[in-house]
């Protein structure tokens, strides 16, 4: 497992079965990269999500980066466990979640997503990207668009 040791912060983060996590740019940015939706992985990741999202501590950013590999797709099971995300509300957290997949299906769904999420993390700002490149300039702050 990782470590990011900010003076105030210590989150562990791990890999799981469809999943890897580490910290990019210098630590500001968890970037979690999909590559599964099995079954086992989506349940694998949820589980990881809601523990990580319910212990992000409140004067800490949340800047995180989830790219999905190209040949994934939405499955209703990934969008029947998704709902357990939406249901954590925390008002306290503030960042940007940016989601990036060459997937245009996939592109379109997770932004319409998005779109219909507003309470899900209200203070986080939560956009879909089809270039990693771009998804990281929006994620730290580089443009405004």
């Amino acid at each position: 497992s990782l470590k990011r040791e900010p003076a105030i912060m210590v989150i562990v983060i791990r890999s799981g079965p469809g999943f890897d996590c580490s910290w990019i740019e210098d630590g500001r940015v968890l970037a979690i990269r999909t590559t599964s939706v099995a079954r086992e992985s989506v349940d694998a990741f949820v589980e990881f999500i809601i523990d990580l999202l319910n212990r992000w501590p409140v004067d800490e950013a949340f800047l995180c980066l989830q790219e999905f590999t190209p040949d994934l797709t939405v499955t209703p099971y990934l969008r029947e466990q998704s709902a357990r995300i939406i249901g954590i509300n925390r008002t306290d957290v503030t960042g940007r979640l940016a989601l990036v997949t060459p997937n245009l299906v996939a592109f379109t769904i997770f932004d319409l997503w998005f779109q219909s999420t507003g309470n899900m993390f209200p203070n986080v700002e939560k956009r879909a990207f089809t270039d990693r490149d771009k998804a990281l300039s929006w994620l730290l702050g580089n443009h405004t668009e």
